[in-house]
């Protein structure tokens, strides 16, 4: 169980929440995609290009086709446990955002800051995803890494 848990606002009205937090925060081309595996969010602010993936467990998975003690759930059953998933974490997504944003405006946290790791790159990777191998690196040898974003 996670945050939202229950939660019967359909993925519809999530994203139709999501985009008015978006703009109310003063950023723009909000727009997402989305398939059976995951939905991507991104939006813009100050000429910077956020993006947010959230993976959904496919559908056959085993928490959604089983109980909690083994048994087999009907197909419908397990389907509308899916939905529930995918409805709890574009709850969740709206969570983040929304506690993101608070931090910005009250200060706690420059946007940059918060939002960094969902900062696209020009190669098209996130921050996160371009300094994710780094940090991993620099802990297992212990050196610090050369961070090729930053200059020489």
């Amino acid at each position: 169980m996670g945050y939202a848990h229950g939660t019967k606002v359909s993925a519809e009205n999530s994203k139709t929440e999501m985009k008015r937090v978006v703009y109310k925060n003063g950023c723009a081309n909000y727009q997402y995609v989305e398939n059976e595996e995951r939905a991507m969010v991104m939006f813009t602010r100050d000429e910077r290009v956020i993006r947010f993936i959230v993976s959904f467990p496919p559908p056959e998975d085993r928490m959604f086709t089983k109980t909690p003690t083994g048994r087999r759930r009907s197909a419908s059953i397990a389907y509308k446990e899916y939905e529930a998933e995918t409805r709890r974490r574009w709850r969740a997504l709206i969570l983040c955002l929304k506690a993101k944003f608070e931090i910005v405006e009250s200060g706690i946290a420059s946007f940059e800051t918060e939002f960094m790791p969902y900062m696209m790159l020009p190669d098209k990777r996130t921050v996160a995803e371009a300094v994710a191998p780094l940090i991993e690196e620099a802990y297992k040898t212990k050196r610090m890494p050369r961070l090729a974003l930053l200059p020489e």
